[in-house]
This record gives structure tokens, C-alpha cells and sequence, in this order.
């Protein structure tokens, strides 16, 4: 009990420590025990170890991470129920094979993008598309109906499904045996030709963004001997533990506090990440205020979750802020990199981070992560680099970093091709699909305005989300039946592949979907609206980049 009762004492001073100018008692030493001790008195039951009061805003949050509540609601009208009945017959008409296998997965194969879109309402709407082969901008499911994919691999496919330059590169790859282990010659040049384009001074290669910004946040503590990263919320940086965070900022604008968004996260895996809110200034206000314990503040500098937000002065001055202050800037860029400018966003905005992800466009299709940036924090991955025939030594303290399947033989041959592509278009892809979405989306917005659809489009580049209220993603599926492939988690991607005819296709579908919805009572009368795309920093258009 005595145990008991110490680790509870040191859980409330570890809790009450949380509290900005709480001042910690420590624990009162145990007694000691004596010679010859006098008799004891009957035993009685132990007292009850005190209750540990937790931070009272965490006390008051129930982390119920991805789960949701699908009893069945009186959320739809009768008539809006009888729509999505019909819908349902039609798209499972058309895609008998994809509803098939989805119900003969579901027993052994586990997988969170199955039940993306569900609601009980429209349960016999939601199942993957199964897909059979995919070439350029299309798809074609197991039914053999094609698709226009604007999902693009996740942001992966710049150049499209199958571009015949990654494909011969795969091929020689793979008539070599592809090994697994020896150092191969292609790694080090992928190494350097990504530096030129980047502007990066080194680069290190591994399997996923996840474990990209999980080694980038691991360098930057090694490196600083600080504790704390900084996040902020509406960015997406994958599913490594130790940033899957929200939290709150004290009045004093030091204290904070942080809990895990999802089941299986533990507070300890978060209780040294502070979330802040993108292109506040306040946020720049907790920063400087802990700047002593700051190892790295990471940014998606354009939040795929949120692409009109575009703080670039925000950007610049948390830029100066971590630069005087030994706090590493790390621009996650899984999305942006290559795809809105050969070097990312830095290029755009004019930023230097100290260390930067990539991914998905880098590896053509293939699985791939990249943390690239500055020889004080790469370094901290091999001792830093030495030669032959002098003194010199790896003589950097290292952070442990691996992976069986990093520098993988495909993985780097596909990035090769992608960055020789990348080098050869220079800015003019970029530009050209952003022209393409930009039209994409205006024409859009016109049709729910028209409609008085509760929907708008939000874009940067050559990425853009459909941002649905009021049931309204219904019109997901009027899109699948109408030959449009839209990821339930919404980010749309346009690709090199992608032609005009394909975009006045999407936006056909977009109003022949409309149409049906209003027809059923789907939308109230149009209402103008105020203050359109107002992003929480002011700042919707951050650079004139696709237009120069």
C-alpha cells in the first residue's frame, strides 16, 4: 500500500506539474524503520490512496479516437431516405462485383478505409471500389467500368497511373534481382539529384511519411536536447503515435496541455507535443514562450485537410522565430513536395527549413519516405560524412534510426525516373494542372451556388476537397455512378494525365448529381453567403506562383 500510495503521490506532482506556475511539493520521505520497534496496535484497513486529480480540461475529454456512433437517426427526410434507397439500387447495379467481394472481405480482411462515408441511412451505398487495372487517369473496377480517378494514389500519381518512364524504370530494376540489403550505386545518386532540385544538403530514404516524420521529429530532439514539437491542428503528419495529439494553450500562453485522439495512444506518448492553431499569432506568442524546450515546430505549410488556408507571412515569421530561438522548422511536404513546385512550398513562400518530408509524388506509385534538410540534423543519422586517406571521423552523436525495407531497390528507381521528370518539366507542370483545377473548381462552386447545394470546393495547386455540409456527400456516390472515382476521404488530385475533356466530365457529373438531389428536396432554397473561404489568418491566396 505504501507503494501504492508513493506512485499515486508522484502522479499527482506529475499531473499538478502541468499547470502553468504550480509550484511542486515533493513527496514526503517514508518513514524509516526502527530497532526494537514498540508493539503495534491492531491492524485497521488502509486509508484510500488519495484521488489523483487530473489537468480539469483532460478530466472532461473522453478520447474516443475514429468511433462513432452509428445508431440509426431520424437525420433524413422521408424523401431524402427514399433517395438514397435509389441511388443504392443504381450503383449497385452498376458495380455488382465491388459490393460482392467488399461483403466477402469484410470477415478476414481489417482495413479503416471500408467504412469511410457510412451512415446507416445509406449502408447499402458503402464498399470500395474494387479495382482491376488503372492506366494514366483512369480506373477500371472489376466490372470492367471505367473511371476518371481524381483520388490519384493519395496525391501519389502526378504523372498518373502507370507512366510508361516509371514502368521501364521498374522493369530494369526488377531484371536485376532487385536485392535486398547491399548499398546499391542508383541510392546515392537519387540522394544528390534531389538535393540540386530541393536545394536540400542531404537526404535520407525510408518506407512510409509516417516513419519520415517520426525520424525527422526523433533528429530534431537529438540534435537541440530539447523535448517538446510543436503541431498544428488541421495538419495531418500520418499515424505515428507521438503526434497524434490535440490539446489546448493556457491563458499565459506557455501552459499546455495535450491528450491523444485516438484509442491505443497513450497521454505519455503526447504530453511533450503542443498543438497550436495555424496562422494564429498567438500561436507564434507559445512558441517564443517555449523556446527553451522547443526542439521542432512541424508544419504542413498547405494543410491538405484545409488547402484555403495559406498563411505565408504566418510562415515567415515562425521561420525567424525558430531560427533565433535553436528550434527546428520542419516542413512535412508528403503532398506539396514536387507537385506544387520542383521545391515544394520553400520554393513557393521563399522558406528554408532545417528539415523537410517527402513522399507519395517521389515515389511514382511505388512506397517511399524522405526526411531531406540541413547537415546539423541529418548528420545526427550516420556521424556525418568523412573520407579516406585523413583524419576525419564520424564524429556526430547519432539518433537510432532503421528499417529493413529503407532505401528499397524499386523505391529508389521509380524515384529516379520521378525526379528526372520532375527536373525535365521544371515549374510548367505545376502551373498548368493548377490553371486546370483552378477552373475545375470556379465551375463548381458556380453549380452549388445555382443549386443552393450546401458544398463548396477548397483548392491549392493542383489539390482540392469538396467540403460537404448537411448530409450532402451523398453526391460522392452520384459522382461513382457517373464514372468518377472520389476517395471517401475527399482530397482530389489532378495529374499530368488528367485532360480538359476529363475535367468537363467531373463538372457534367457534379451538376447531373445536383440536379438529382434537388429534385428530391435534398437542399433548402440558395441563401448568399458572407465572407466566403475566410480562413481563421486572413490569408486565402498566399503566392502568385501558378500565375507567373
Amino acid at each position: 500500500s505504501r507503494q501504492l500510495a508513493t506512485m499515486q503521490s508522484v502522479f499527482a506532482m506529475q499531473l499538478a506539474a502541468m499547470q502553468p506556475g504550480a509550484a511542486v511539493a515533493a513527496p514526503a520521505p517514508e518513514a524509516q524503520p526502527q530497532a526494537a520497534p514498540a508493539p503495534l496496535p491492531a491492524p485497521q484497513a488502509a486509508p484510500a490512496p488519495a484521488a489523483v486529480k487530473p489537468h480539469p480540461k483532460k478530466a472532461a475529454v473522453e478520447i474516443k479516437g475514429l468511433f462513432k456512433d452509428f445508431m440509426k437517426r431520424s437525420e433524413f427526410t422521408p424523401q431524402q431516405t427514399a433517395h438514397a434507397e435509389k441511388l443504392a439500387k443504381v450503383w449497385n447495379a452498376l458495380s455488382p462485383t465491388s459490393k460482392r467481394i467488399a461483403e466477402l472481405d469484410r470477415e478476414n480482411l481489417a482495413g479503416p478505409r471500408t467504412m469511410i462515408g457510412f451512415k446507416p441511412e445509406w449502408k447499402e451505398l458503402v464498399y470500395p471500389l474494387i479495382v482491376d487495372h488503372a492506366e494514366g487517369a483512369y480506373v477500371w473496377d472489376a466490372d470492367g467500368r471505367r473511371y476518371i480517378d481524381v483520388t490519384g494514389g493519395f496525391g501519389a500519381a502526378l504523372f498518373g497511373h502507370g507512366p510508361k518512364f516509371i514502368t521501364e524504370a521498374l522493369e530494369r530494376e526488377l531484371a536485376t534481382g532487385w536485392p535486398l540489403g547491399p548499398q546499391r550505386e542508383r541510392t546515392g545518386r537519387v540522394a544528390r539529384k534531389l538535393c540540386e532540385i530541393t536545394g536540400q544538403e542531404r537526404a535520407a530514404f525510408f518506407t512510409t511519411g509516417t516513419e519520415s516524420t517520426m525520424v525527422a521529429t526523433r533528429l530534431a530532439r537529438a540534435v537541440t536536447k530539447k523535448p517538446l514539437i510543436a503541431i498544428f491542428t488541421g495538419a495531418f503528419h500520418g499515424s505515428f503515435d507521438g503526434l497524434l495529439a490535440a490539446g489546448w494553450i493556457e491563458p499565459d500562453k506557455k501552459g499546455f496541455a495535450s491528450v491523444p485522439i485516438t484509442d491505443g495512444t497513450t497521454e505519455g506518448m503526447v504530453e511533450d507535443v503542443i498543438v497550436l492553431k495555424y496562422g494564429e499569432p498567438d500561436s507564434l506568442e507559445v512558441v517564443k514562450n517555449n523556446a527553451d524546450r522547443l526542439a521542432a515546430v512541424l508544419v504542413e505549410p498547405i494543410q491538405s485537410r484545409n488547402p484555403a488556408l495559406q498563411p505565408e507571412a504566418f510562415v515567415k515569421e515562425l521561420r525567424r522565430i525558430t531560427e533565433e530561438n535553436d528550434i527546428a522548422l520542419i516542413f512535412d511536404e508528403m503532398i506539396t513536395g514536387f507537385r506544387m513546385a520542383p521545391g515544394g512550398m520553400q520554393e513557393i513562400w521563399g522558406v528554408r527549413a532545417d528539415m523537410t518530408t517527402y513522399g507519395k509524388v517521389l515515389g511514382g506509385g511505388m512506397p517511399i519516405g524522405c526526411v531531406a534538410g540541413k547537415r546539423r540534423f541529418l548528420d545526427a543519422i550516420d556521424g556525418g560524412a568523412w573520407h579516406y586517406g585523413d583524419e576525419s571521423l564520424p564524429g556526430v552523436h547519432t539518433a537510432f534510426v532503421a528499417g529493413t525495407f529503407n532505401q528499397h531497390a524499386l523505391s529508389m528507381a521509380a524515384a529516379e525516373a520521378v525526379l528526372d521528370r520532375i527536373a525535365e518539366e521544371g515549374p510548367g507542370l505545376a502551373r498548368r494542372l493548377a490553371a486546370m483545377t483552378e477552373d475545375l473548381c470556379r465551375r463548381c462552386d458556380a453549380l452549388f451556388e445555382k443549386y443552393g447545394a450546401p458544398v463548396r470546393t477548397s483548392h491549392y495547386g493542383s489539390l482540392f476537397r469538396l467540403e460537404f455540409r448537411e448530409k450532402s456527400e451523398i453526391l460522392d456516390f452520384h459522382l461513382l455512378c457517373d464514372g468518377i472515382f472520389v476517395w471517401e476521404g475527399r482530397n482530389c488530385f489532378l495529374s499530368a494525365a488528367h485532360t480538359e475533356a476529363d475535367v468537363d466530365a467531373f463538372v457534367a457529373a457534379v451538376e447531373k448529381g445536383l440536379k438529382s438531389m434537388k429534385d428530391d428536396g435534398w437542399f433548402e432554397p440558395a441563401q448568399p453567403e458572407e465572407g466566403k473561404k475566410a480562413s481563421a489568418a486572413g490569408e486565402v491566396r498566399g503566392s502568385d506562383f501558378f500565375t507567373r
